[in-house]
């Protein structure tokens, strides 16, 4: 079978982070991950998914025989799904301790109360780009989020091109841009 686009893109990539067949380096010896819960947690992060839905296909999951840990503890979420309002809490809990994020600067805003439809003042969290990409940096996230490794690798090749837009921009005057 031949593979092209984007998934040979990502079997690739996924060559060049060691995770084929689901395994991750470690200290010396691999640990076989659930390829399934990092699907689940990625769409539970993205919004696609609630931790509900999460809970629900890692249960079926495991009824039909999968046995990876990760798997069991999404499964096992919200007391099995007993209690579901407790799913988004328990998985966070287990998944995103390790997470840590500025904290949200409080702002007053005009809303639309959506009872009543009447516009009223209320206090909304933001998070402020700069602090956000400060706690990315200072977590050695902002490289492999923005690919910044090799920039002169990828402006030599953007020059290369030849694109018109690079015509006698004032980037170019600079030395070493």
């Amino acid at each position: 079978m031949t593979v092209r686009g984007w998934r040979l893109a990502q079997l690739q990539q996924e060559a060049q982070l060691g995770l084929q067949h689901g395994r991750v380096p470690t200290t010396g010896t691999e640990v076989l991950r659930s390829a399934l819960a990092n699907r689940l947690l990625l769409l539970w992060a993205e919004g696609t998914l609630s931790a509900v839905m999460v809970q629900n296909l890692a249960h079926m999951a495991v009824l039909d025989g999968a046995r990876h840990e990760e798997l069991g503890t999404l499964a096992s979420a919200g007391e099995w799904g007993t209690h579901s309002g407790n799913c988004h809490r328990d998985i966070s809990a287990r998944f995103c301790k390790d997470i840590s994020l500025p904290q949200a600067c409080i702002v007053e805003t005009e809303a639309v109360d959506p009872k009543n439809k009447q516009r009223v003042q209320a206090t909304a969290g933001v998070f402020l780009p700069h602090e956000q990409l400060h706690a990315l940096q200072d977590h050695h996230q902002f490289e492999a989020m923005f690919c910044t490794k090799d920039l002169e690798a990828f402006w030599n090749a953007i020059e290369q091109t030849g694109d018109p837009k690079l015509t006698n921009h004032p980037m170019l005057h600079i030395p070493e841009w």
